[in-house]
């Protein structure tokens, strides 16, 4: 009886769609490229947290948790508005963001509240000739830089931390 209560409680956690492993996936492939892997998004809406699609863009809240119809993601989505080219959200990824924004929208752990720094940018910096290739390697191993891009002086510091380490 307990065996079975706990297979029954650990097949509803894994039949529980969340953000991190379900949804993700479907937004990388088909929307983060406008809506999220620039510093300025398209529309002002940033895809890459739930909490970031809770607040929208310019048009508005992007998703209603718990209310997939009133979604305007989906409804550009099923209108085919959305995302734009030829190669479109298929049917079970449609089905798959529907019963995840009608079950309220789940992460699997709570979103922080900044995204690590811009390791682009660095790369571009290093490209010029200010940080080698190394040093860039060593700073993302071992820093922990806050904020959205690096700047020269944390930088520097990580560059100091990483040769004592």
């Amino acid at each position: 009886m307990v065996v079975a209560l706990i297979l029954q409680t650990a097949a509803s956690v894994a039949s529980e769609l969340t953000f991190e492993r379900d949804i993700r996936p479907i937004l990388r492939a088909h929307c983060l490229d406008c809506h999220g892997a620039t510093d300025m998004p398209e529309g002002g809406l940033d895809l890459r947290q739930v909490r970031r699609m809770l607040s929208g863009g310019d048009s508005g809240t992007a998703i209603v948790a718990g209310n997939a119809d009133g979604s305007l993601l989906l409804q550009r989505v099923r209108d085919g508005e959305m995302p734009p080219g030829e190669t479109k959200v298929t049917a079970k990824e449609l089905e798959t963001l529907t019963k995840w924004i009608a079950s309220g929208a789940k992460t699997a752990r709570p979103e922080p509240k900044t995204f690590r720094p811009d390791w682009g940018s660095l790369r571009k910096n290093a490209s010029t000739g200010r940080f080698d290739r190394f040093t860039v390697l060593k700073c993302r191993l071992f820093a922990t830089i806050s904020g959205t891009a690096c700047e020269r002086r944390s930088i520097r510091f990580c560059c100091r931390r990483c040769r004592k380490g």
